[in-house]
């Protein structure tokens, strides 16, 4: 399955791991599905971590600007990277900013685009532009393999694993 995250679930799912945008970019990163993305995407969300207010709710989170810059690396490492310059679109959004949204949509063959954009992509009524929280019902409806509660759950269970042997052994 192939999906497009809009900036906003991306910025939301790094800064909040609970919420349903942040159960979607643990699963990406689980590699659950292919996550499309394109260049000017990857340039706004660059743009858009370094405003101030965004800047702070990840110093906030605990997040370095290293760690946001590897995950702007991990993107453009693990994510299809797809050209939208020949993109034709099949509606024309209000705000001239998604166009390059639609765009990678389009061109990757997305089976969905999440958005918290209620304004302005979700309002242009395409079936599979959804909400975080409609895509992850969608994707327990289709069976899909279940998408990561809590990307920090896995690292203590593994954490965990790693202890036992060490315990088993002074016995």
């Amino acid at each position: 399955m192939r999906v497009v995250l809009d900036t906003n679930i991306l910025i939301s799912g790094l800064v909040r791991h609970s919420t349903p945008p942040g159960r979607i970019v643990s699963a990406w990163r689980e590699a659950q599905f292919e996550l499309a993305i394109s260049a000017p995407m990857i340039e706004e969300l660059r743009r858009v971590l370094h405003y101030p207010k965004i800047h702070k709710l990840f110093v906030t989170a605990g997040l370095s600007d290293d760690s946001l810059e590897d995950f702007l690396d991990m993107l453009r490492m693990k994510a299809v990277v797809v050209d939208i310059t020949t993109v034709i679109l099949p509606v024309e959004p209000r705000d001239v900013h998604d166009r390059p949204v639609i765009a990678t949509m389009v061109a990757a063959e997305a089976e969905w685009l999440v958005t918290g954009d209620k304004r302005d992509l979700l309002s242009l009524g395409l079936r599979n532009i959804v909400t975080a929280r409609d895509f992850l019902s969608r994707a327990e409806a289709l069976r899909l393999p279940p998408l990561a509660e809590q990307p920090r759950a896995a690292y203590r269970v593994a954490r965990a694993r790693r202890k036992r042997p060490a315990a088993i052994a002074q016995a």
